[in-house]
């Protein structure tokens, strides 16, 4: 079928489920398909394939060219009673075989929507043994039109014949086609004219002698009553009955595996069913690797960021992110949470793109005004990466990566346990190498010292915890590589 035609602005809106339901029945009825299908963009053998779609524009066409065929306005509602005795209802019909009630149709009737058209969707407002509730709404960008009520009228009536109880009895008590695009209603009509409703016979109108008369008018919200049921409402509204008897399902079990064609129509249903499963599955990988690379690109660009801004953290943020690393598994935390650390110590300095170069790149010490600025950097670095939603986890780490577990840090003065373990043990990290690596206003610290730096500070600026299982780690490294390159 890559070489059928197509028109312009086609879209995958209608299931060809639909469509072989119909071309079926117009077989059965001895009528001629071929005319049906002329001139369309697409042939019987690519319309009679559940797993193909078609456009909205298609599907009506075929539906013009069916009530012209059958000289019928309800002639959708006849078909889509037909799709019970024509097993044409595909996975669900076999599915449905093995069900005991109709209430499992229902409750699923949302989710199997889908699998037959993206026009409309369904709310089950309630249901019961014998009957449910169940709320149509169009999508936006589309209209109700009378073959969508014929079609969806007759395959509710047609789902409980499906377990052997009887067709249901349905009844729309609200309706969203426009009163004058309802076409023929029990042999008339109906048409607007300055908020008036016109009623013709159209049988009459067919002869040319149609006299209409005016019957009401529209309510101030474009609906009108017509016996029970309300036109040109927000959405359908179909309440449904049908006769309950009591099934047993050995003996749905017994019909469907004793008739090897029933059986056969079963697994060749399901293998597509599976075929289209595993496709969506490998479209999902797909997505699921582009993503991942996009992640990727993301912290790459975010981390060039930080070192143009300032050169002192291109390799610090690599650094502490290998030390944090190796705290994090000596304390035995999670991978994802160790995963989770790396990523917010190459990201932690990122709020320093917002500090003005003159106090970020200040030579000297800093005054308390410019400290104060400094200070903001935490929540700067967490805002700018608040958008990127799988990033949220890191953005938390971030903000807390100078709080103190002395609850003196900044920038909310947590303090203890209420510190992510995380951001308490980037903040061993980030001090350890800071204190290695010095700056034009501080000389570097040597390995043992920055060691009793921090070790002093256990319990007052660090975590204990953390802090021991930095001294762990620290002390285990080769002399040659106690700062990690």
């Amino acid at each position: 079928m890559d070489n059928q035609p197509k028109l312009e602005g086609d879209k995958h809106e209608v299931s060809c489920r639909s469509i072989n339901t119909i071309i079926k029945y117009v077989r059965e009825q001895g009528r001629d398909v071929e005319s049906l299908l002329q001139d369309l963009p697409y042939d019987e053998k690519y319309l009679t394939d559940t797993n193909n779609w078609i456009s909205r524009e298609i599907s009506e066409e075929i539906s013009r060219r069916l009530k012209i065929m059958f000289d019928d306005d309800e002639i959708v509602y006849k078909i889509a009673l037909a799709s019970e005795r024509l097993h044409t209802l595909g996975f669900l019909d076999y599915v449905a075989r093995l069900m005991v009630s109709p209430q499992f149709i229902i409750r699923h009737a949302p989710a199997l929507n889908k699998y037959f058209t993206k026009v409309d969707e369904i709310e089950v407002v309630k249901y019961s043994p014998s009957g449910a509730t169940m709320r149509y709404y169009t999508k936006s960008g589309f209209c109700m039109t009378a073959d969508d009520c014929y079609y969806t009228k007759g395959i509710l009536t047609a789902l409980p014949s499906i377990l052997k109880v009887g067709p249901a009895k349905v009844w729309e008590e609200t309706c969203s086609v426009p009163i004058d695009k309802k076409g023929r209603i029990n042999g008339k009509f109906y048409t607007v004219d300055n908020g008036y409703v016109s009623e013709h016979d159209a049988i009459k109108a067919k002869l040319g002698k149609d006299e209409p008369k005016i019957i009401g008018k529209l309510n101030p919200n474009g609906t009108f009553q017509l016996g029970d049921t309300v036109y040109g409402a927000d959405c359908c509204l179909y309440h449904i009955f049908w006769p309950t008897r009591k099934m047993w399902i050995k003996r749905i079990f017994y019909e469907l595996f004793t008739k090897p064609k029933v059986l056969a129509a079963t697994i060749a249903e399901m293998e597509k069913e599976n075929d289209l499963i595993e496709q969506k599955y490998r479209e999902l990988y797909q997505k699921t690797l582009e993503l991942q690379k996009h992640y990727v690109d993301t912290i790459n660009a975010l981390i060039r960021a930080i070192d143009a801004k300032d050169h002192y953290t291109q390799d610090h943020s690599l650094k502490v992110s290998r030390i944090a690393e190796a705290i994090a598994k000596e304390m035995g935390l999670p991978v994802k949470k160790v995963e989770t650390i790396q990523q917010a110590c190459k990201l932690h300095d990122l709020g320093k793109i917002g500090i003005r170069d003159g106090i970020l790149l200040k030579p000297g010490k800093l005054t308390d005004e410019e400290w104060e600025e400094i200070k903001r950097h935490p929540v700067l670095g967490a805002e700018i990466i608040k958008p990127l939603t799988f990033l949220s986890d890191v953005a938390v780490l971030i903000r807390q990566d100078h709080e103190r577990w002395d609850g003196k840090g900044y920038p909310d003065g947590l303090k203890g346990e209420e510190i992510d373990i995380g951001a308490r043990v980037i903040m061993v990290a980030d001090t350890y190498d800071a204190l290695l690596s010095g700056r034009s206003y501080k000389e570097p610290l040597s390995k043992q010292e920055a060691i009793e730096r921090i070790r002093k500070n256990s319990g007052t600026q660090f975590d204990p915890k953390v802090v021991e299982a930095f001294l762990r780690f620290v002390n285990g490294l080769p002399p040659d590589t106690s700062q990690p390159d």
